[in-house]
C-alpha cells in the first residue's frame, strides 16, 4: 500500500521542515506559521567544533524544536517523538500509522538512505516520511521531498542498520550531533483548539525569545561569542577532520549556517503571509529587515565556505568575525525597532485576530 503523499521540496527549508510542509499540505493547510520561531541563534558553550555547537534550536538541538509545538499550536497537528531502543519496535509504530492511512517520520543516518547523495560517503541525520510498505519485500516506500522525483525504497536491511548506527555515531561524533538518529514521529490530531493569530502578539513573543536566549544570555550574546572564537582560529581545518573526503559545502558548520540564515527568510516569508491578510508599512518594514538579515548570513555563509579551502585563513576568518558581529548589531537594531512597532500595533486594527 502507499498513501498519496506529494513532497512539498523548498531549498530554504530543512529536511524536516520540508516533512512537516508536506505532510500539512497532504491535510490541505499551508505551512508559513511553523516559522514564528525561526529567528534564532545558538551556540553551545563546550570545546567541541561550531559544526556540533551552532544551531537554530536554543536547546542545541540539530531540529528546532518549536516546529513541533507549532504544529499543534497553528495547525492541530500533535507530533509525537518515540524514544526507541530496539528495531522491532520502530517497526511497529511505521506499520501501526500504515494501517490507520497515516505516514511515520522518520531521522536515519542518511548513509544508508540510498537515494542521497551521502549515501554510503558520510554520515548526517535526514528526515523523511515512510508513506507505504511493499506488499512483497516488506521494503518501507518513501516519500523525501529534497528528493522528490520519486517513490523511494527502503530495505529492512538498510533500515536497520540506520537504526543501529547511533552508538556509534555517538562515540564517533558526539551527543548532540546525533540527536534524533534513529527516531521516528506520529502525527496524530490534537484535541485542544488552534490558536488564534494576532500580530502584535506573535511578534513579541519572538522578540523575547531572542533577547531571552538561553541560560540567561540572548541571541545576539551568542551571536557576538561566535564571531569572537571564530576570529581566533588560524584555519578552519578541526571543523573538517570528521569528514575529510566530503566537499566542504557538506560540513557540519556550513549546514547549520545555512539554517540559522534560511530561519531570517523563512521568518520574513511568515510575517508577508501575515502582511497579504492585514497590510500595514509596519510589517512590511519588518520584512525587509528580515530579508536583509538572511543576506547577511548567506553571505558570512560562503565567506567561510571560502575559509575551508585555505590553509592560512586567518584574515578571511577575522573579517568574517566582523561581520558577523556587525549582523548582531543589525539584528539587534531590529529588536530596538520591533519593540516600537509592537507598541503602535497594540490597540490597532491589526490588534484583532489574523483568520
Amino acid at each position: 500500500m502507499l498513501l498519496d503523499i506529494r513532497p512539498v521540496s523548498d531549498k530554504n527549508y530543512t529536511c524536516l521542515e520540508c516533512v512537516y510542509a508536506t505532510f500539512l499540505s497532504w491535510k490541505n493547510s499551508g505551512c508559513n506559521m511553523l516559522f514564528a520561531g525561526s529567528w534564532s541563534f545558538y551556540l553551545e558553550e563546550t570545546s567541541d567544533i561550531f559544526g556540533t555547537r551552532l544551531s537554530s534550536d536554543r536547546a542545541g538541538s540539530w531540529r528546532n524544536q518549536l516546529q513541533d509545538q507549532y504544529m499543534e499550536q497553528y495547525y492541530g497537528v500533535k507530533v509525537v517523538w518515540y524514544d526507541i531502543n530496539h528495531f522491532h519496535e520502530l517497526i511497529q509504530i511505521v506499520d501501526a500509522n500504515l494501517e490507520a492511512s497515516l505516514p511515520t517520520c522518520i531521522c536515519l543516518d542518511s548513509f544508508w538512505c540510498s537515494w542521497v547523495p551521502s549515501y554510503q560517503t558520510y554520515d548526517t541525520p535526514h528526515y523523511f516520511l515512510i508513506a507505504g510498505k511493499h506488499e512483497e519485500t516488506g521494503n518501507y516506500l518513501c516519500v523525501d521531498p529534497q528528493y522528490p522525483e520519486k517513490i523511494h525504497e527502503l530495505t529492512l536491511h538498510h533500515f536497520e542498520k540506520g537504526f543501529y548506527e547511533e552508538e556509534r555515531l555517538k562515540q564517533e561524533y558526539g551527543e548532540v550531533l546525533v540527536d534524533g538518529f534513529g527516531e521516528c514521529a506520529s502525527f496524530i490530531a490534537s484535541h485542544s483548539g488552534v490558536e488564534k493569530i494576532v500580530i502584535p502578539e506573535l511578534l513579541e513573543k519572538a522578540l523575547q525569545a531572542v533577547l531571552e536566549g538561553s541560560h540567561g544570555k540572548s541571541d545576539f550574546w551568542y551571536m557576538r561569542t561566535f564571531a569572537n572564537q571564530l576570529g581566533q582560529l588560524d584555519s578552519m581545518q578541526s571543523e573538517l577532520q570528521k569528514l575529510p573526503d566530503v566537499d566542504h559545502h557538506h560540513s557540519w558548520i556550513f549546514r547549520r549556517m545555512e539554517h540559522i540564515g534560511w530561519g531570517r527568510l523563512n521568518f520574513s516569508r511568515m510575517l508577508k503571509g501575515l502582511y497579504l491578510k492585514r497590510p500595514s508599512n509596519e510589517l512590511m518594514h519588518l520584512i525587509e529587515q528580515f530579508e536583509e538579515a538572511s543576506r547577511k548570513w548567506e553571505t558570512i555563509n560562503f565567506m567561510l565556505l571560502k575559509a575551508c579551502y585555505l590553509k592560512n585563513a586567518s584574515p578571511l576568518l577575522r573579517k568574517i568575525a566582523g561581520n558577523i558581529l556587525n549582523t548582531a548589531d543589525y539584528e539587534e537594531q531590529i529588536a530596538e525597532e520591533m519593540k516600537s512597532i509592537i507598541g503602535k500595533l497594540k490597540g490597532s486594527d491589526m490588534d484583532a485576530s489574523v483568520k
